[in-house]
């Protein structure tokens, strides 16, 4: 099975949000992940996106957890061709959803593992959420 991880899932990962209901389901699923039990990417932007949302951390810490990342999921994504095409594609209300589709196709992952899946309706790959994508690796 291959995965793209959305940010919030990393987020929640690499912060270890105790006010997220959802914290334990990320762990998991990127645990998966980091044992190659699945093969997890994160899409390029993500990165920077991260970066600055965790700006309130010293970046020293921001530096060491995405690197962490870094090793534990592969980066995918950048190229021209994605990011025009991401541009000219209005379906999407969100262009970073956009940009996540595109590189979930470009890995050929199976799908996008995002606790927003309503946000990837029109998506070419199918977004499921890190339960559902644990309950999958199960069977």
């Amino acid at each position: 099975m291959a995965l793209l991880i959305d940010t919030n899932v990393i987020m929640d990962y690499i912060t270890k949000r105790t006010t997220s209901p959802n914290l334990d389901a990320s762990i998991h699923a990127i645990e998966l992940c980091a044992e190659h039990n699945v093969c997890g990417y994160v899409a390029f932007h993500s990165i920077p996106n991260l970066w600055f949302s965790l700006r309130r951390i010293p970046q020293e810490i921001r530096r060491q957890w995405l690197i962490q990342i870094c090793n534990l999921l592969t980066v995918i994504g950048k190229e021209h061709d994605k990011v025009v095409r991401a541009l000219h594609n209005t379906d999407f209300k969100d262009f970073e959803d956009c940009l996540q589709d595109e590189c979930a196709i470009h890995a050929n992952v199976d799908y996008i593992v995002t606790w927003n899946i309503s946000d990837y309706t029109i998506s070419k790959i199918k977004a499921i959420t890190p339960v559902q994508m644990i309950e999958l690796y199960k069977v």
